[in-house]
């Protein structure tokens, strides 16, 4: 154990431009393969993910419990699956949900979202814009004076990559867990 120490130590003492660049390789890593939603988890794991039940955070158990509870009241027909990992970076915790949608006819999306529910604000643009080699394609406004990044297409096409931060004081998102920081690949396909 002891030759650990020393990486342990480097790895708790990142600046935050350190931590967010950590954040955003290992969800690259889990996530860029997302329209092939069998690779997912192994990449995830690949990555230092490691799995662990919905129930070990309160945040992570609320969105997974209510989404799988509204796709099957919207969408009875339909079929969802996914499963959450975590992974530490320094004093970062963070979260990662894989989901796929299948409706009745054949469409289906996949998703793979990070989450770091302690997060005190988004990383900043120019670091994301670092991180992506280029700005982003979209932006959308949110609750609080929030801001949604996107780049569609994302690392490559047929898949979108969403960057948002989520100060948690509206309904919705406190009906859903959702607050902190949230990274977001996305694939669709099936028409």
């Amino acid at each position: 154990m002891a030759p650990f120490l020393p990486l342990l130590a480097a790895a708790a003492a990142m600046s935050p431009v350190q931590a967010d660049m950590a954040l955003l390789k290992a969800f690259r890593a889990a996530c860029y393969n997302i329209p092939e939603f069998d690779r997912v988890g192994r990449d995830a794991e690949k990555a230092g993910w490691v799995w662990v039940p919905a129930a070990s955070h309160s945040n992570l158990n609320a969105l997974v419990e209510n989404g799988r509870d509204a796709v099957a009241k919207m969408e009875p027909e339909s079929k969802l699956s996914g499963s959450q990992y975590r992974i530490s970076l320094g004093s970062r915790t963070a979260y990662l949900v894989t989901s796929r949608y299948v409706d009745k006819g054949g469409v289906w999306a996949n998703g793979c979202r990070a989450y770091d529910f302690d997060a005190a604000g988004p990383i900043p643009k120019p670091t994301l814009v670092k991180w992506m080699k280029r700005p982003p394609t979209g932006e959308q406004p949110l609750p609080d004076g929030n801001v949604k990044l996107l780049w569609e297409p994302g690392w490559k096409a047929k898949r979108s990559v969403e960057a948002s931060f989520i100060a948690g004081t509206d309904p919705v998102s406190q009906k859903f867990g959702l607050k902190g920081l949230v990274l977001t690949a996305q694939a669709i396909g099936g028409f």
